[in-house]
């Protein structure tokens, strides 16, 4: 036999409750939408729309071969779209066009409860693409309305249903928090573990630098990664030259990365006699490499360090990662050079940039060495006039293109100088290689971190001096602007800027700051931070004892306002003076029929005639009547005393 509330979920479901079971459906889509091919998107919306009109026009649902062939359909289309039907991208497809499909048979209120809860996985998945604090509160948003419609479904009122939402919402969050800090973190999230196309976080680099394109590079205000610093150090924004890609390969036109291949270790290298700093970077890596102060030194498990003194991640994924490094500050590397680097970091294009070749040589004839040669050509860049614009004139003769921008344009972005400098040292006889990272960022003195963002990508140049057996850091776009001193916007000429939004200065710091600490503490809670939390709360290292204490403590703590909630709501639905006075007509009336007869008065003459009244009684009785009858509402407090001297009253052996 059915129970009660298997038949009413049985029932039809409610067509506004249909309607906003759809609109929620179509909210939690919104995020994945956005990160899903363009055909899998206009199929959702196009059946979605059927859906709704389905509703709106009273048609009934499909039946089960109609449904086998969307679903087949659908299958189709995921797959040819996005290759796979798991994975990330594959399987939240799927599961989404799934979802949809449930909708077309869903008739039964029973059906749309289950097309929500398979929403809740959505809500999850959409985490997957990104785990930002503007994701996660759209998720809780979702959550919030999936909340909302089950409770409209099951009978509730739109005030109602909303009311339950939320509660139900601010319940959870305390046992949630308790259950984020208890739970043992594995070493990898899992998450890296999924299946992913080989997307990469847009950081305002390429692996390839073109003089005259660099500067579209940096019109971006996308976050590049957090950097903090260990010890309370702040460097100077002269001092932040974040190096990522090396480039030595020039056809005359585009420079192009050198792959790294020769890994090194921790050891006694000449850069240790620097002085070190050790910082983290919160970063999604781009193509697995990992932006490093000047000099790295020194990197985490997590990553590898080659001889160029670049970094790489072990395993190169699309989600947020925190790395520890510890670099020397300092502008020279020392370093040996082998033949075969030598001939790469000499070689030019033939017969390009003739004009340019002939300066570098007269320039070379004039200095007493290479260091004077190299200081010499920067010095050449103040003393002729050269500007920094992020809109440099196009290079009509592009065989020479240094050629152009040496003598007649003379004015460029970072790439155009870094670019005709290496140059001018290949042509007098210097190694010389290009570098692309990032210089300098802004920094957040309340939450003392530095925030590097795509804008602030930038190139400069290394000059091997055999003399000193060493690579020496030369930024030639900081002889002319003075960029790596103030940033890139205090760089650009009058005029020139690189656009922005109209938020105001408070908001921005607000933002920066809630995305700092929500990838601190939330989305990069690792291993290494749950241990570090649990030591300062006094419970040591991550142990089954430790985890079994947060557990029982922070699930206590937590369930303290549900259950307080619980006692309020106990009282609101209670009537003590009824109850009480039922309770006492139990304890001195053993005839059940008797009980639903007798009011105060027949209870109170009852008690007389069979000599069981006793003053307590009757006082107890009689206050009862002049609360339950008076012609105002009485007050709670002597409502609620009243019930407990009643709950409290036993009789004696001769009043039964």
């Amino acid at each position: 036999m059915k129970t009660l509330r298997a038949e009413f979920t049985d029932l039809p479901a409610p067509i506004f409750a249909q309607y906003a079971a759809m609109v929620v459906l179509a909210v939690i889509a919104l995020p994945l939408l956005w990160q899903l091919s363009t055909v899998v998107t206009a199929m959702f919306v196009l059946l979605w729309c059927v859906r709704l009109a389905m509703v709106k026009f009273g048609i009934a649902p499909l039946k089960t071969v109609a449904l086998l062939v969307l679903l087949l359909l659908c299958g189709a289309v995921v797959l040819t779209q996005l290759k796979s039907l798991w994975g990330r991208d594959g399987g939240v497809a799927f599961l989404l066009m799934m979802a949809l499909l449930k909708s077309f048979e869903s008739r039964r209120i029973r059906d749309w409860q289950v097309l929500l809860l398979s929403a809740l996985f959505l809500t999850v998945g959409s985490l997957l693409f990104s785990q930002g604090i503007v994701n996660a509160a759209w998720a809780v948003f979702c959550l919030f309305a999936v909340l909302f419609c089950l409770n409209l479904l099951d009978g509730g009122h739109w005030r109602g249903a909303w009311r339950q939402a939320a509660r139900g919402m601010a319940f959870s969050l305390l046992p949630a928090m308790v259950l984020f800090i208890a739970v043992p973190r594995l070493p990898e999230p899992l998450i890296r573990l999924l299946p992913t196309p080989s997307e990469q976080a847009k950081s305002g680099l390429s692996d390839t630098m073109q003089a005259s394109t660099f500067s579209e590079m940096v019109l971006s205000d996308e976050l590049a990664f957090n950097a903090v610093f260990a010890d309370g150090f702040v460097p100077q924004n002269n001092q932040l030259y974040w190096r990522t890609l090396i480039m030595p390969d020039f056809d005359g036109h585009t420079w192009r990365q050198q792959s790294p291949i020769q890994r090194v270790s921790p050891d006694d290298h000449p850069l240790r006699q620097h002085a070190k700093v050790r910082y983290e970077l919160i970063l999604k890596d781009w193509k697995g490499h990992i932006p490093a102060l000047d000099y790295p030194i020194e990197t985490d498990r997590h990553a590898w360090l080659f001889s160029t003194r670049t970094v790489m991640a072990k395993r190169s994924y699309a989600q947020l990662r925190r790395v520890e490094i510890t670099s020397a500050l300092s502008d020279r590397l020392p370093d040996r050079l082998y033949a075969h680097e030598r001939r790469r970091y000499l070689a030019l294009p033939p017969q390009r940039n003739p004009r340019t070749v002939m300066l570098a040589q007269n320039l070379r004839r004039q200095s007493a060495n290479d260091e004077a040669f190299a200081r010499r050509s920067l010095a050449y860049f103040a003393e002729q006039g050269f500007s920094y614009t992020l809109n440099p004139p196009r290079m009509a003769d592009e065989t020479h293109e240094v050629d152009t921008f040496m003598f007649d344009a003379q004015q460029g972005f970072c790439g155009h100088y870094a670019s005709a400098y290496v140059v001018m040292m290949r042509a007098a006889g210097l190694p010389a290689r290009v570098v692309t990272g990032y210089q300098g960022g802004e920094y957040n003195a309340d939450a003392q971190f530095w925030q590097v963002r795509s804008k602030d990508a930038h190139a400069w140049a290394e000059v091997w001096l055999e003399e000193r057996q060493s690579w020496l850091r030369i930024d030639p776009t900081a002889v002319i602007s003075a960029r790596s001193e103030s940033g890139i916007e205090a760089a650009l000429p009058a005029g020139e800027s690189l656009g922005g939004s109209r938020i105001p200065l408070w908001a921005k710091r607000f933002a920066a700051e809630s995305q700092f600490y929500w990838q601190k503490w939330v989305v990069d809670f690792d291993a290494g931070r749950q241990n570090a939390l649990f030591k300062k709360l006094g419970l040591g290292k991550v142990s089954v004892s430790s985890v079994l204490t947060i557990l029982v403590l922070g699930g206590a703590l937590a369930l303290l306002p549900m259950f307080a909630w619980w006692r309020v709501h106990l009282r609101r639905q209670s009537h003590p003076l009824s109850d009480g006075f039922m309770l006492l007509k139990r304890r001195l009336i053993s005839d059940e029929e008797m009980l639903t007869a007798l009011g105060p008065q027949d209870l109170l003459a009852h008690l007389r005639l069979s000599g069981s009244l006793n003053p307590a009684l009757q006082s107890l009785i009689e206050e009862y009547i002049a609360l339950r009858y008076r012609t105002d509402d009485p007050p709670k407090h002597a409502v609620w005393a009243w019930y407990r001297r009643a709950k409290k009253y036993r009789p004696t052996g001769g009043e039964q």
